[in-house]
């Protein structure tokens, strides 16, 4: 049992502890109204523990990450995190709030500001209307804003809400699971990519393969701010210097992404030996992601005259045939149509569907159900260009 109130704590901690652990605790425990600054090897670390309140904590300087917890019953509530450092020494990427293996934790008001790799890499919840749900945790000025991978989530649905993440210099939010996924009440503003989702099918018996799907509903997608500074926020931050391998694709028209076209796949790749937005860019699988009641906004020439941003792009290191994104209710708010959609030349990949060679084109759909994002009369398909030589592969034997 330890509860610990109004108490600073400073220089504490080693490469190899925390400087608050708690290991294969059960009684009711908690840090509440403290500050732990200038700590190694973490903040605050939980190892098989129940019943743990982490309150009104602030945490600062910590090499490693800042709170880090796993086991049942853990509760994390209006917690300010700001500067955590990636150790020289560690190859994981260090995370502000860590939680990917806790089971039944909660979290409201928590805010990372500032992390050298990662904002929040959690497990999400289950997609259970009786769940109590996550609400105002803030994630900026990280790599990654929101990260789930592989190994997180749940075995058929996992649900992520209750986020807003902005400024951060590669994703908003991202995330690899091998799950249905809903988002709702997910605000991304100011990142270079606010989402990029990608979804494995566990099976690799592609005659029995289910559908799955990924669902963004009650959410705002935002591209530029009116408080994003033009010069202090386009500062290179010197954790880029070292993962440079690991950048999210850029908008060929200058600006940011709002949403990378999301990946279903039957080969999923691991990091690091793939950067993350190549972990799915083969074996195309059976998806489809919906989009419900959301809102795409500052989607236009910010900046300089040659800043644009997107609302929806394609990885353009995906060739061949990708998933349909469907939309209703959805709305780009002052957006040109030409900072709509956007289809960049691809490379070929293993899911290409011609024999030829898949370069310069892609397979794919967005299709308006109400007309209420394209503004024209539903329903509404957009789809590529067709490349005439692949339309047509006999004209070139």
């Amino acid at each position: 049992l330890l509860r610990l109130s109004n108490v600073e704590i400073a220089n504490f901690g080693s490469s190899f502890y925390s400087a608050v652990n708690f290991l294969n605790t059960t009684l009711s425990s908690s840090v509440t109204s403290s500050s732990i600054y200038h700590s190694c090897g973490g903040a605050i670390k939980a190892a098989g523990a129940m019943n743990i309140l982490l309150h009104a904590n602030v945490i600062y300087s910590s090499v490693g990450n800042g709170i880090h917890i796993d086991g049942h019953n853990l509760s994390l509530t209006n917690n300010l995190l700001v500067l955590i450092k990636q150790p020289n020494n560690e190859s994981e990427w260090v995370s502000g709030i860590k939680t990917n293996r806790a089971h039944g934790a909660f979290m409201h008001g928590n805010a990372v500001a500032g992390s050298e790799r990662i904002g929040f890499h959690v497990k999400g919840q289950r997609c259970d209307p009786e769940e109590k749900v996550w609400a105002r945790n803030v994630a900026h000025s990280s790599l990654h804003g929101i990260h789930y991978y592989w190994d997180d989530g749940f075995k058929h649905c996992t649900k992520i809400a209750g986020f807003l993440s902005y400024k951060n210099y590669d994703y908003g939010l991202v995330f690899h699971l091998e799950c249905d996924v809903v988002l709702e009440d997910v605000i991304l503003v100011d990142n270079a990519v606010g989402l990029l989702p990608v979804v494995s099918h566990t099976s690799t018996d592609s005659s029995n393969l289910s559908k799955k799907y990924i669902l963004l509903r009650e959410s705002a997608i935002g591209a530029t701010s009116q408080t994003f500074d033009c010069i202090m926020d386009r500062i290179k931050p010197l954790s880029a210097n070292l993962t440079t391998r690991e950048r999210a694709p850029r908008s060929p028209l200058g600006g940011r992404i709002g949403i990378m076209w999301p990946q279903f796949t039957l080969q999923p790749k691991k990091w690091p030996r793939y950067p993350w937005h190549l972990l799915g860019s083969d074996g195309s699988a059976p998806g489809i992601m919906k989009l419900q009641d959301v809102a795409f906004f500052g989607f236009t020439k910010s900046c300089y005259s040659n800043d644009g941003d997107i609302c929806i792009m394609s990885n353009p290191d995906t060739a061949g045939v990708m998933c349909p994104i469907t939309a209703e209710r959805t709305q780009m708010l002052h957006v040109e149509y030409g900072n709509m959609l956007h289809f960049p030349t691809a490379l070929s990949g293993a899911n290409c569907p011609t024999p030829g060679g898949c370069r310069g084109t892609q397979r794919v759909l967005y299709k308006d159900l109400d007309g209420s994002s394209v503004g024209l009369l539903p329903p509404v398909s957009v789809f590529p260009k067709e490349d005439s030589d692949l339309s047509h592969p006999c004209l070139s034997a």
